[in-house]
């Protein structure tokens, strides 16, 4: 039986509930995901799971997250594992985890980063990211500067860019100051 521990915090951007084994996060929930959904694809991973109050790693996210809101945290100790996701998606989350805070990179410098073809099956991947904030998929941008989609909504992607210092055209708030180009 693979046991998995649950915790959730509430943030400045809303409940968050984050999944984990013993020593890595798998999952980390939004406040409008639905925890039954996500422990259903789990259950798919593993025939025989068994969700349970968190551990201490669970713990560790919860208390790096709120460190990381409070402007303390630039990278977190606690590990992804990915465990579901093609094997494409999979190079494209573990590139987007090397994303530095406060940089970011367009879909297209990440697929060719990751030595993968094609920017728009490199979004698709990033949107489906199981681990948004800990694996930073917010960190990357259209090739023009632009936000792009977010799994979180657009408005919290703004504000976790903005958390890590990066600027906005405050008369275009889709576009930043700096294009992808000129960053990671």
């Amino acid at each position: 039986m693979m046991t998995l521990y649950c915790a959730s915090m509430d943030s400045p951007i809303g409940k968050l509930t984050c999944i984990c084994d013993d020593v890595s996060i798998i999952r980390l929930l939004w406040a409008a995901d639905n925890e039954n959904e996500a422990f259903k694809e789990l259950s798919r991973v593993w025939e025989d799971v068994q969700i349970t109050d968190a551990n201490e790693t669970a713990a560790i996210v919860c208390r790096e997250l709120q460190a990381y809101f409070d402007g303390h945290l630039k990278q977190f100790s606690v590990h992804p594992a990915f465990v579901s996701g093609s094997v494409f998606a999979r190079k494209i989350w573990a590139e987007v985890a090397n994303i530095p805070y406060g940089k970011t990179i367009s879909y297209q410098k990440l697929a060719e980063n990751a030595h993968l073809s094609g920017s728009r099956a490199a979004g698709n991947a990033v949107g489906r990211n199981p681990i948004p904030i800990l694996v930073p998929c917010h960190r990357v941008l259209r090739k023009n500067g632009e936000l792009g989609g977010f799994g979180g909504g657009i408005p919290i992607k703004q504000q976790l860019l903005r958390l890590e210092g990066v600027l906005f055209d405050e008369i275009e708030p889709q576009r930043f100051v700096k294009r992808c180009s000129d960053t990671v």
